[in-house]
Parts: structure tokens; C-alpha cells; sequence
């Protein structure tokens, strides 16, 4: 089969789109199936005559992100869709119109409306769907589980001072949540000093600097939180390789997203049963699970400081997270992600390998 994929990631960075983009399309090779990718980013990446004789060429077309896609998909439209299409809801497509103006965006629905199937990488996102479809789009919905290879850590070696939150820094990941644990904490420290003597806690934020208007908090927390007990450090961007290494040391995860779509970077530390703290939102909930046991509202920096709290201070609150990180591994193993991918091609009439 040949799959043509609209891919909105963009070159030359580490974001999640990028991570989704590469697995997923090699799942497919290894699958059997012919893979061309696209790059779109709202505007027609090559001639109209070209894009459109590549999707008559192909079997089968893949679309993650709506609005990014939305131009290819009205070819494909304008051509009476000669081929199926699968949409892979991207959080930001679906979660961001949500937060402004209550409603999906029209290029959102409309891709759900046309697609054969919807694919969502956390459980329960059709819940956010328009209440007037999400019968029918739930029905075409599927969930595929991002997986990842584990990363070798020792549990003898795991040092409960360390963890660390890995994302570019945009407003939508609440980047500066962190930072504003850490002061309630140093501010409880102050006036407290006895009760938590022990408490030592790094906090290392790994991405690139994506929204400008938050440079000056970052460098004011860089500056104000670089020493004693209790630190945040901002290291910029890393690369995949330098993701693993990180991880190796096994810090804890912090995950402070306003929304999600399910995060490519909750697999890889679940698959390596490594431990997580994360925002109650649907994308982190939909893959941890609703009784994961160090879950915090969106933006309460102080139940984030308490989890921290517990997280340095209490062993048996570690053990309940690494217990629950490893019962999780398998949902994020690459070949029960590359098997859903197969058994929904052969939903939609192709072969599980490439003819």
C-alpha cells in the first residue's frame, strides 16, 4: 500500500511532532508499506498539479494536525477523495479553539466530518468533540498508544533531588509552573527551616525558547533560583539522544501542560517505568489513568509543590509511582503500536503489509 502522510513537523527540532512523525512512518515501512511524506505548514509545499497527482498515486492518505493540513485536505476533497484518510488528532488542533472560544475549530470538524478514521494518542479525547457528533466520530475513532524503546536505568541509583520537565517553552505547557513551585517551596523553607531541613530538589527544564514573552520570567528564575536546595535550571534544547541520557539518571517527569494531546515524551518515560507528576488533563489522564497517584489540577502551583514535596521526602509515595509507571509499560511498547497501526489499515480494506 502506498500511504501518502501530511506531516506538520517542523525541520531541524526535537518537538513531539517530530518524534510522531519518524516512529510512526517507520512503523508503515515495517509494516510492508510504501511511505511519502509531505511537509505542510497551512501553505501548499509544492504545485497544486504535484500534490495532486501524488494523492491520485496513492492508497491511502495520513493527516496530523487539521489546520496545518487543511489546504492538501481540500484537494483531496476537490478530487471526490479517491483515497481514505485517516486524521491523527494533535492536541494543540483539537485543545487550543477549546480554550479560546469554546468550540473545535472549523477546519477540526471538518477534517472529522471527511476522515474514514480519527486516530488520538490518549484515551478518551472524543469526549471533547462537539456533542452533535461525538457519537459518530467516536464510532471512526481509534486509540494508538505512542511507543518508545525503554531507556536502562538502575533503581539502586535513582536519585529522588533530580527531575526535570521536557518541552519547548510555549504558554500552553505552563512552563513557568515549575518555577513557581520551587518559590513556594523555598518560601515554606523560610519559614520553616527545621521541618524541611532535607529537602533538596533540582528542577531541570530541557527545550527550546518558542514564546518570546517569556523570556524575562525565564531569565529572572534563572538567575533568582540557580543556587540551594531547592533550584530550577533552564538547559535549552536537547536532542533525542541527550533525552535518553537524561532519563538514564531516572529523574522524575513533570508534566505541567494546560492540555495535551498525549505527549510523546509520557511514553518513553512509562515504557522505561520511569516516574511522573502530571497536570489533570485529558491528553496526560487519557494514557496515566485517572487514579494516577501524582496528578495535580492545571496551574495549581501549590499542589504541584506538594507533590514535590512528597515526592522528595517520602519513599513510599516514590514506590506508588514507579508501581504505576511499570504496570503501564506494556501500553507503550513499539510493537503493540505498530500492530494497532496494522489492524486499522486492515480495517479500512488494506493489507497489514504493502502489496
Amino acid at each position: 500500500m502506498k500511504i501518502l502522510y501530511l506531516d506538520p513537523a517542523l525541520p531541524e527540532t526535537t518537538s513531539g511532532n517530530n518524534s510522531t512523525s519518524s516512529r510512526i512512518a517507520e512503523h508503515w515501512r515495517n509494516l510492508g508499506h510504501a511511505v511519502t511524506s509531505l511537509p505542510v505548514r497551512g501553505e501548499l509545499p509544492e504545485s497544486e498539479a504535484q500534490v495532486r497527482k501524488q494523492i491520485t498515486e496513492s492508497d491511502l492518505l495520513v493527516a496530523l494536525h487539521a489546520k496545518h493540513c487543511h489546504s492538501i485536505l481540500k484537494i483531496w476533497h476537490d478530487l471526490h477523495k479517491p483515497v481514505p484518510l485517516i486524521l491523527i488528532v494533535s492536541g494543540t488542533d483539537l485543545f487550543e479553539p477549546l480554550l479560546e472560544s469554546g468550540e473545535v475549530s472549523n477546519e477540526f470538524r471538518w477534517a472529522c466530518e471527511e476522515a474514514s478514521r480519527v486516530v488520538t494518542l490518549a484515551g478518551g479525547l472524543e469526549k471533547f468533540f462537539p456533542a452533535s457528533r461525538e457519537q459518530e466520530w467516536g464510532t471512526k475513532t481509534r486509540v494508538i498508544y505512542q511507543g518508545a524503546e525503554p531507556v536502562e536505568w538502575s533503581c539502586q541509583e535513582y536519585d529522588p533531588q533530580q527531575a526535570v520537565v521536557i518541552g519547548h517553552l510555549r504558554v500552553v505547557k505552563d512552563p513557568l509552573l515549575p518555577v513557581r513551585a520551587v518559590e513556594i517551596l523555598r518560601e515554606r523553607l523560610s519559614r520553616d527551616e527545621a521541618a524541611l531541613k532535607d529537602v533538596q530538589l533540582t528542577i531541570r527544564h530541557f527545550g527550546k525558547m518558542l514564546d518570546l514573552t517569556l523570556e524575562e520570567q525565564v531569565e529572572a528564575a534563572q538567575e533568582q533560583l540557580a543556587s540551594g536546595p531547592l533550584r530550577w535550571q533552564w538547559n535549552g534544547p536537547v536532542s533525542e539522544t541527550g533525552i535518553r541520557q537524561v532519563m538514564s539518571s531516572a529523574p522524575l517527569l513533570i508534566m505541567p501542560s494546560l492540555h495535551e494531546g498525549g505527549a510523546n515524551v509520557v511514553g518513553e518515560f512509562l515504557v522505561s517505568g520511569l516516574p511522573i507528576v502530571a497536570s489533570r488533563v485529558a491528553g496526560n489522564t487519557g494514557i496515566l489513568g485517572e487514579d494516577w497517584p501524582a496528578l495535580f489540577d492545571a496551574g495549581d502551583s501549590r499542589a504541584l509543590a506538594d507533590l514535590l514535596l512528597l515526592w522528595n521526602q517520602d519513599e513510599g509515595f516514590r514506590e506508588k509511582i514507579y508501581k504505576a509507571a511499570k504496570n503501564l509499560a506494556g501500553q507503550h511498547d513499539l510493537r503493540r503500536e505498530r500492530q494497532r497501526w496494522g489492524d486499522l489499515f486492515e480495517e479500512l480494506g488494506g493489507s497489514r503489509t504493502g502489496n
